[in-house]
């Protein structure tokens, strides 16, 4: 019987070891998974970066501006406007991203942000079936000026290579339309030849801005197939994002067993808690200091999960570095309340509970000394009464007597 006893005392306090460990090792992945869910929850956050780095980000303007010169306009355009639509996406980067911050005013850029991630918070709280994503493209041409246009068509025109005198000529005399010209353009070398083709993309550009669709769609074709597919999507999101905010109870469930299994006394407590919780509080400081790599590990994912180019992911890095970052203070804060807790646990164990002890012992010595010599004395006093009957016969005295 004894040997069975002690058999599941040992088995007992070997599972309590592995609950505990287990659980140290939780601790930091819970809180890390916790504070990046409730960072992407915060929906004014995640809009505000978002729209400050996409503005900040170059490279990112000159896609959007790729979107919006890709858009297909009214029917009736002629073939002019098609032939500008194709120039402007074929000019180098750097051009291109001159020319983007001409064509589309930060402020509707960062306006048309916030509607499309408030459109795709709108389908992750099941509000909308599909998130239709578009650019309201139409009231561009309100905010396309003269000046602007002027200068759209300096930077255009200056980036061609130089043409010969007849080639203007003949554009001038109108044997070479705007998009005959545009798909083999060059610079003219004369000043007066340059003017004159600059005021004529001038033009262009205006009227490219007034026969504009109310909207650009993002996303098209969408069919049951794709109902389907964001259905999925958005179920796998909400899920996950579930897991991550709920994950910190799967250490605390871990130490409950730890409870059962071990705690009996609050010095087990302090000793089975304690160190566990300092342990987990102390690992879980790495975990906030380099959140950030969660950014560039999503960005792998993404990339290997995706058919986008890996340029254009890359362009997410800076957003998803400052939307972790956000976290840090959130796990930081996590980390010291474990530690708080563990150190106040193991202050109490072998602080003052230890205290407490040495107290009780103590006390238990004297009465025992106290009790020894009393009866030492009355042994030596020469009394032939037996002990029992001289207890018997004393008067109680103190708070008894």
């Amino acid at each position: 019987m004894q040997k069975t006893a002690g058999f599941f005392a040992n088995l007992a306090t070997f599972l309590a070891i592995i609950a505990v460990v287990l659980s140290v090792l939780f601790f930091p992945f819970a809180f890390l998974s916790a504070g990046v869910a409730d960072v992407t929850a915060d929906q004014e956050l995640v809009i505000d970066l978002t729209s400050r780095h996409f503005i900040e980000s170059d490279l990112l303007y000159a896609w959007l501006v790729n979107i919006f010169l890709s858009s297909e306009s009214e029917p009736g355009n002629d073939s002019a406007d098609d032939a500008m639509r194709a120039v402007l996406l074929d000019l180098p980067v750097e051009d291109q991203i001159l020319i983007s911050k001409l064509l589309l005013p930060r402020d509707w850029a960062a306006a048309e942000i916030k509607m499309n991630l408030n459109e795709a918070y709108a389908w992750l709280q099941g509000m909308v079936d599909f998130p239709y994503f578009s650019l309201h493209t139409k009231s561009l041409s309100e905010s396309m000026t003269l000046i602007r246009a002027d200068r759209v068509a300096q930077v255009l025109v200056d980036s061609w290579p130089a043409c010969l005198p007849e080639v203007i000529n003949r554009y001038q005399s109108g044997e070479l339309s705007m998009a005959d010209f545009l798909s083999d353009a060059c610079k003219p070398r004369e000043a007066r030849a340059h003017e004159y083709l600059v005021n004529q993309l001038k033009e262009s550009v205006m009227e490219m801005y007034t026969v504009l669709p109310d909207e650009v769609a993002l996303l098209k074709d969408v069919d049951q197939e794709a109902l389907d597919q964001a259905n999925n999507a958005r179920s796998t999101i909400l899920q996950l994002y579930r897991l991550m905010t709920l994950g910190w109870l799967i250490p605390v469930f871990l130490l409950g067993i730890v409870m059962v299994l071990r705690i009996r006394s609050w010095r087990e407590l302090g000793t089975w808690w304690g160190g566990p919780l300092l342990a987990a509080g102390i690992f879980t400081i790495p975990a906030g200091i380099f959140v950030p790599g969660l950014g560039v590990i999503l960005l792998r994912v993404i990339e290997r999960n995706t058919d986008q180019p890996a340029v254009r992911i890359n362009l997410l890095r800076p957003l998803l570095l400052d939307l972790f970052t956000q976290a840090r203070g959130m796990i930081l804060l996590s980390s010291f309340i474990l530690i708080f807790a563990g150190a106040f646990l193991l202050i109490l164990v072998f602080g003052f509970l230890e205290r407490k002890t040495q107290k009780l012992s103590v006390a238990k010595n004297l009465y025992v000394d106290k009790t020894a010599g009393i009866i030492s004395d009355i042994k030596t006093s020469g009394s032939n009464q037996p002990l029992e009957e001289i207890k018997e016969d004393d008067t109680p005295s103190g708070m008894f007597g």
